[in-house]
């Protein structure tokens, strides 16, 4: 019971952001009625002073500590940080947030009628593996959903939207995601997270107690024991039982199979043995609700709607994960990461592993969208009396980035294209006669499009060396493409737009243009296009801007800014 105690105990305990630990010294002070009362008190002071600490946890610590001591009645006060095994106990007992210490002295308060103690305790951290990247700002790319009344298909039409048959639920976010409300057996309301990656519905232990105590949970309803793969390969065990009804909205889902989390602060995930029988719903994050029922259209074809908002969403993902601009947060495996939190919990690992609970960042901004339409089209053409196949393919969708703590809206714009045969030719490179090929290619390029329109806001290109007639540009990986032609302006200035008061950034004068020849993960290099500005001096172009030639200029809600100022 006591382990048990202590597991939840330090479940509430804070992290700095930080995979290789570190050790941090500090010398404190702690009071107390007793002389180990005043050690403990001094423990738990270092833990708080670089750690963090909930009030009630460092309560029930002080208590475990000074219990710890007190079992070691043949040594003095002032040798137990000699004794070794009573210092790995300890360091056990905080679950690695304790590595040593050294009691320096414990002497009588007389005025205050207390004991004083003066340790040196070594709290060892987490520090991020690589380099800082505490200063960028974290972003989350929801999935995308379908919107009502969409249509995505091969050659299919806009279907008519069925709004009457369609339940909207209202979601709450809390730190990038979204949970709902659900009622459990008709007698518990508590707050869900939507998994699809999860197979069962899993609850916490205290759920099931007082599912248990309404009557509503019985020896009838258990399942025994199964076994769950994690990220890293190996399995946990939980307990399952059977929900007799999960209601969300106005749905019903009966005989729901159900799992224990391991964790007391695991999350409530909603997984598939209820979402199976769910049907189809999708997710408007403007309004803040999940949408129950048909979303109108056909979905058949090409893959359907789900399939063209999962691809694009994954490639947003991959492009804002490349740029490096942004800590970019997974939302998307959450049962995985939740089964690899409940490994490192299990007890199974050296105590400092557990330094990695509770480092879970929450998202600045969230990127959402709604797929408004994609279709893939066929028709034959006729050319000296041989029939060819030409296909064509559009898709439009909706995208904004929320501000996860004001629900502000930082920008918005819809993403419409057509691409003709000889497009989708150079997309695919060949002829465009496979479906599947069509449309990865045109998710690929849109969702390309889509993440360097918002980087060049903030984060446009910039020339930061210049050396022996190369110019090297501060990004890479797939945001920058061989040949692509970029102009150099230099960085220009700031006004102040006297309607709202805001900073309006106005590009310099334009230097030269550039070719991209080079393309590295972290870098680009380019070189100067003959007779674009015969009297450029290279040194000129250090941090000159870059814009790529041909864009389309799109009107901007705010301007380019550091990587610790965000401002969209």
């Amino acid at each position: 019971m006591r382990r048990i105690l202590l597991f939840l105990v330090f479940l509430g305990i804070s992290g700095a952001l930080n995979a290789a630990s570190e050790l941090v010294v500090r010398e404190v002070t702690g009071y107390g009625e007793t002389q180990q009362e005043a050690v403990s008190d001094a423990l738990v002071q270092g833990i708080q002073q670089v750690r963090g600490m909930e009030v009630n946890a460092a309560t029930s610590l002080r208590r475990e500590f000074t219990e710890l001591i007190k079992e070691d009645e043949t040594t003095s006060t002032l040798s137990l940080s000699s004794d070794f095994n009573l210092s790995r106990e300890m360091e056990t007992k905080s679950r690695g947030y304790i590595k040593s210490y050294q009691i320096i002295s414990v002497s009588p308060d007389e005025a205050a009628g207390r004991w004083q103690a003066l340790v040196r305790v070594e709290i060892p951290v987490y520090k991020a593996s690589g380099q800082n990247r505490e200063g960028l700002r974290t972003l989350a790319i929801l999935p995308f959903r379908e919107s009502v009344g969409s249509a995505t298909g091969a050659g299919l039409d806009s279907g008519a939207g069925v709004e009457n048959s369609v339940t909207a639920v209202k979601m709450n976010s809390s730190g990038g995601v979204y949970e709902i409300p659900v009622v459990l057996n008709e007698a518990l309301k508590i707050n869900m997270i939507i998994d699809s990656g999860a197979s069962d519905v899993f609850v916490t232990a205290d759920v099931v107690s007082a599912l248990i105590k309404s009557g509503t949970v019985t020896e009838d309803d258990d399942l025994g024991v199964a076994t769950y793969s994690i990220a890293d390969g190996s399995t946990v065990q939980n307990q399952r039982f059977r929900l007799k009804s999960v209601k969300i909205g106005d749905r019903i889902i009966r005989n729901v199979d159900a799992s224990i989390s391991n964790s007391i602060e695991a999350p409530m995930l909603l997984g598939q043995s209820a979402l199976e029988g769910l049907g189809q719903y999708s997710f408007d994050y403007s309004r803040g609700v999940i949408l129950l029922g048909a979303a109108g259209g056909d979905m058949s074809g090409s893959g359907g709607g789900a399939a063209v908002a999962g691809q694009l969403s994954q490639v947003l993902v991959t492009e804002f994960t490349q740029a490096r601009k942004f800590r970019v947060l997974d939302r998307e495996y959450l049962s995985e990461y939740l089964s690899e939190q409940e490994f490192l919990a299990s007890g199974n690992l050296p105590v400092e592993e557990t330094l990695r609970l509770g480092q879970r960042l929450g998202a600045d901004f969230i990127l959402v969208g709604a797929i408004n339409d994609f279709k893939i089209r066929q028709k034959e053409k006729e050319v000296l009396g041989i029939k060819k196949v030409l296909r064509e393919a559009s898709l439009s969708f909706d995208f904004r980035v929320l501000e996860v703590a004001t629900q502000e809206i930082r920008w918005s714009n819809t993403f419409s294209k057509r691409y003709s045969n000889s497009e989708l030719a150079k997309l695919v490179g060949g002829a465009p006669d496979d479906d599947e090929l069509v449309r990865s290619s045109v998710i690929q390029a849109a969702g390309h499009e889509t993440a360097t329109e918002m980087l060049d806001v903030i984060f446009p290109l910039r020339v930061v060396h210049v050396e022996a007639g190369e110019i090297y540009l501060n990004q890479g990986g797939i945001r920058v493409k061989e040949g692509e032609i970029y102009d150099v302006f230099e960085s220009g200035r700031k006004v102040i737009d006297p309607s709202t008061g805001l900073k309006l950034p106005i590009d310099g004068r334009k230097l030269a243009s550039i070719e991209i020849v080079r393309v590295a993960p972290k870098f680009s290099v380019g070189v100067l296009i003959a007779g674009s500005d015969e009297d450029c001096a290279a040194c000129n172009l250090l941090q000159g801007i870059c814009r790529k030639t041909g864009a389309v200029s799109k009107s901007a809600t705010g301007t380019a800014a550091e990587k610790s100022n965000v401002t969209w």
